[in-house]
């Protein structure tokens, strides 16, 4: 299951907000997964994937205390994802919580031949071993911080 979700990143400003209703993209963002949620009841989008501007036009909607990027390469998978990261100066925000469920993730995957302006909620199956996308397990000892963002108001 997958919606497709276009928008004007030229319509928001610096600090993620939009120029001409003043929502922040990460609600925005959070809007979508409700319309999601409605259209695939009982599932929840739990990928987001866009590009990197659209990973850094997220990112700059929270307070951020240290250096953080957003978004794993969709290019490889969550281990080595991991392993890469261990090599990185900055943290890396692997997921947020849902906006219809905070306490499930959605996982935020950088795919660099996604245009400019456009998101993809997905739900993916952790058992779906046919499926091409990326696995991304979801095991608590895996992740080594879990990050309490504060989005701007």
């Amino acid at each position: 299951m997958q919606e497709i979700y276009k928008f004007n990143k030229n319509d928001f400003d610096e600090n993620g907000f939009n120029k001409f209703n003043g929502k922040l993209f990460c609600a925005i963002i959070n809007e979508w997964e409700v319309e999601f949620n409605k259209a695939f009841y009982p599932l929840v989008a739990n990928h987001l994937f866009g590009n990197s501007p659209t990973m850094k036009l997220l990112e700059s909607c929270f307070f951020i205390t240290e250096p953080e990027d957003f978004g794993m390469d969709g290019q490889f998978d969550f281990e080595t994802n991991i392993e890469i990261d261990k090599h990185n100066p900055k943290g890396v925000t692997y997921a947020l919580g849902s906006g219809v469920n905070e306490d499930e993730p959605v996982f935020l995957i950088i795919d660099s031949k996604m245009y400019d302006g456009t998101v993809i909620l997905k739900y993916l199956p952790d058992d779906d071993d046919e499926n091409d996308e990326p696995e991304i397990p979801v095991e608590e000892n895996k992740i080594k911080k879990v990050l309490i963002l504060t989005p701007k108001n």
